[in-house]
């Protein structure tokens, strides 16, 4: 039996983790032994790891590097040093690039996480790092194993990292795996020394599951008496909500009726909200917070939109085409490895008036809207077979 080791930051509501849950819940536990770290014990998707998956204790030193000091902390030397690290590490690095969180993480590990961190003993026949940055460089640097896989789960440029940093660490890996052709194409052009490393490896659904849980309860929040339009992701900048207030807003004046609900949570909840409110849409536009099963929501919906600046491949997008439902997407670069426009759905320029005008066309034509869904409905979208692309690596 292969012993593998998989490493992510959390399992907070987004893409890439909900990848790494599907693609658990699709292993044979009877050829390999799991084992998940996590950087820190948090988000609602632990729930739906499987019982089979070995959730191990975290090193006391990375541990602290990331979750904030306890009494235990100051038991040991290694745990106060990292202590005191992370807050000067984050308080620097934050400092200088005030403006890009990714860089930040990126330095904060190279500059100092990377002295304090202790090496992890392994004795597993594969160790995956399921989310780009911080894992990643954990992966290369303090665990010894012959072969080590990165995931990248989205369009490296749109993420601003600085590309020096990761030249560092992507030597430490046999393979890196991105989840669509236009992201891989994307690395190799900014990596063109590490071009044989690179794979398309697309995220995992399992279109039996998602159907099953879109059935389990029917939402209570929606208001059937109006258009229902509905977003998943986390609440980030990449996802463009500020796009969609603002054409929300144009639509709203222009008479149409309609409720907008956002399932997810994050960084930008609170300026989001006032962004609503700011522009008198507290009756148009709902946040519904994160949600362990998001897929009735999708299911009840008449609309589903991602107004999203950019994308790796996403999985919603892939859970709404399963669920058979019309889409509004946004042209940001790899949207042509997911949807095609006219068919799977609609593809709005990145402008604020294009995402208006596509959502007014999708709620004035109720025909458009079943050629779409009856489109998808005709095609499978689940992938679980590719589960063999995985051991394939392993």
């Amino acid at each position: 039996m292969k012993k593998l080791l998989f490493v992510i930051s959390d399992l907070k509501i987004g893409g890439g983790e909900r990848s790494l849950v599907n693609l658990l819940n699709l292993f044979d536990f009877g050829k390999y032994q799991v084992d998940l770290l996590l950087f820190k014990r948090e988000g609602i998707l632990i729930k739906q790891i499987p019982k089979e998956v070995n959730i191990i204790q975290t090193p006391r030193t990375l541990w602290y590097a990331f979750n904030r000091a306890d009494i235990n902390s100051f038991k040991h030397f290694d745990t106060v040093f990292a202590v005191i690290v992370r807050l000067f590490g984050t308080g620097v690095t934050r400092a200088i690039f005030r403006n890009n969180i990714n860089q930040s993480k990126q330095y904060r590990w190279h500059w100092f996480y990377k002295y304090v961190i202790k090496k992890m003993e392994s004795s597993y026949e594969a160790v995956v790092a399921y989310m780009n940055n911080e894992s990643m460089y954990y992966i290369a640097e303090k665990i010894t194993c012959k072969n080590k896989i990165a995931w990248i789960h989205s369009d490296y440029n749109s993420l601003k990292y600085d590309r020096w940093v990761d030249k560092q660490y992507f030597g430490n890996f046999k393979y890196i795996v991105s989840i669509s052709d236009e992201c891989v194409n994307v690395l190799k052009e900014n990596f063109p020394e590490f071009i044989n490393k690179f794979i398309c490896i697309p995220n995992l659904t399992a279109s039996s599951v998602i159907k099953r849980m879109a059935l389990e309860y029917e939402p209570l929040e929606y208001d059937k008496s109006k258009c229902i339009i509905l977003s998943v992701g986390r609440l980030a900048p990449e996802k463009g909500y500020d796009l969609g207030i603002a054409a929300a807003k144009i639509l709203l004046e222009k008479g149409y009726q309609f409720k907008w609900y956002i399932v997810g949570a994050g960084q930008l909840e609170k300026e989001l909200n006032t962004l609503v409110h700011r522009n008198k849409l507290g009756d148009v536009v709902q946040f519904l917070g994160a949600k362990i099963n998001p897929y009735p929501y999708i299911q009840h919906c008449d609309i589903f939109l991602q107004p999203s600046r950019c994308e790796g491949k996403s999985v919603v997008i892939d859970e709404a085409k399963i669920l058979a439902k019309p889409i509004v997407v946004t042209r940001y670069r790899t949207i042509v490895d997911q949807i095609i426009d006219g068919e799977e759905g609609i593809i709005a320029e990145l402008t604020i008036e294009s995402i208006a005008d596509c959502l007014g066309m999708m709620m004035n034509n109720t025909i458009l809207r079943a050629n779409l869904s009856g489109t998808l409905a005709q095609r499978e979208y689940g992938n679980s077979e590719n589960i063999k692309m995985h051991y394939s690596l392993m």
